[in-house]
């Protein structure tokens, strides 16, 4: 692990063990992150030493593996990370930090600590937690706006899902982030928007724009064909929490469903939690807000056999979704740039997304996607009926995608974005 002449070490944090450090750990593997195993994948030979840094309540200690030249480190979860962190940057001698989001108080933490200690350090955007606070709560009734009294002592001494305080939760750390992202001098991101909130938060910060690499298997084989998909069916990838906008889209399926009979709704991820009874589950639903909201609004439109819940999917078992599926269908409140639109489009699949963030740096409307108002149903039924009756701009749509998003998602082309912003700073 010395590193080479015209080599420079970087030393990663992020939020999710990595699969090759889980798997060499004996942890279990996760689905998320794939854009970081890919970029991971793709800086391999290219002059860069990477260790990845993570923490997980699965370790009990400071856990170190060494997959691929790439070392790996997993620590426990501490009270307060910057002691631990600083232990690491003296075992390690990193160049350069490179802290991947800002969604958690250890990142902003680490972030705060290295611009304090003057450690050359670059910040990666992903989601911004004040504007997803600003937007958790979109196309919601006031009533869900407001916490519970109940709900909010159940989840004190239980477990609870409460609208309103999972947003405040983002507000409070949307606080944290505002002042880490006052502090640092690097900013990595990839859209329009996510320049215009990093540069509204610190006019001085340097932005360098690098997209992100997709799961490797996204790459490889035969794209989406109108002739193998389900017909009249549309794919989520997840919408597990308000922010990915399911209940704005259960009204327009209920319209789509009129006209096509067949019409179905595949979901990624796990169905609402139930106990079967409908007494017992009233309680469940009561402590549960946005899954007995969501529960409650596939009973009014009646739409139980028209939702599939396909589980947790690996990588390869999602790639088999879209390619199943007749229209990709990002209903989001607020996005960066989601990697879900990127791996449709990479794959071919028709793409209709709310006009929300940065999603409109991945497309252009007509072209290879569709864009419409989060809160305009009616524009998401036409949409999506356009591309269910139009087999030639289905086709068109899907043959424009993949081109756009194989130069975005170009892995030699970003990863070598990468290792030049890793270069500037370290000639600095």
């Amino acid at each position: 692990m010395t590193p080479g002449v015209n080599e420079v070490k970087v030393l990663w944090y992020v939020n999710i063990v990595m699969p090759e450090a889980a798997g060499a750990l004996g942890l279990p593997v996760t689905n998320t992150g794939g854009w970081l195993d890919g970029l991971v994948k793709s800086l391999a030979g290219m002059d860069v030493q990477l260790v990845v840094t993570a923490v997980s309540h699965l370790v009990k200690e400071k856990r170190v593996s060494i997959v691929n030249d790439v070392q790996y480190i997993v620590l426990p979860v501490t009270a307060e990370i910057v002691p631990v962190f600083e232990r690491l940057v003296a075992e390690t001698a990193p160049d350069i930090v490179h802290v991947h989001g800002t969604e958690y108080k250890y990142n902003t933490d680490i972030i705060e600590y290295c611009c304090a200690k003057g450690i050359r350090c670059v910040v990666s955007v992903q989601g911004l937690m004040e504007e997803c606070a600003k937007h958790y709560c979109d196309g919601l009734p006031e009533k869900l706006k407001k916490v519970n009294p109940v709900v909010q002592l159940m989840k004190k001494v239980y477990t609870a899902d409460s609208i309103a305080l999972e947003q405040r939760a983002f507000y409070e750390q949307g606080i944290r982030e505002h002042r880490a992202l006052q502090t640092v001098k690097n900013v990595i991101g990839r859209t329009h928007w996510d320049k215009a909130c990093v540069t509204a938060n610190n006019p001085g910060a340097r932005y360098f724009h690098v997209n992100e690499n997709l799961r490797s298997v996204f790459y490889e084989g035969e794209g989406w064909s109108v002739d193998a998909c389900e017909e009249h069916s549309i794919f989520m990838s997840q919408a597990s929490y308000p922010i990915k906008g399911l209940h704005q889209v259960l009204p327009a399926l209920a319209v789509l469903a009129q006209r096509y009979p067949d019409v179905k709704l595949y979901i990624g991820g796990a169905a609402p939690y139930t106990l079967g009874n409908r007494l017992l589950d009233t309680f469940v639903d009561y402590f549960f807000e946005y899954q007995g909201y969501i529960k409650k609004l596939i009973r009014k439109y009646d739409l139980q056999d028209r939702i599939v819940y396909t589980g947790l999917l690996s990588a390869s078992q999602m790639k088999k979704r879209f390619l199943a599926s007749h229209v990709f269908l990002s209903a989001s409140t607020i996005e960066n740039s989601p990697n879900s639109v990127g791996e449709a489009m990479l794959l071919g699949v028709p793409v209709v997304a709310s006009d929300v963030g940065g999603t409109a740096t991945m497309l252009e409307e007509g072209v290879d996607g569709w864009l419409y108002n989060f809160y305009d149903t009616d524009t998401l039924v036409s949409l999506v009926s356009r591309i269910f009756d139009d087999r030639d701009h289905a086709e068109k749509l899907s043959a424009n995608a993949r081109k756009h998003a194989a130069q975005t998602h170009d892995r030699t082309v970003n990863a070598d974005r990468m290792k030049k912003v890793y270069q500037t700073l370290l000639e600095e």
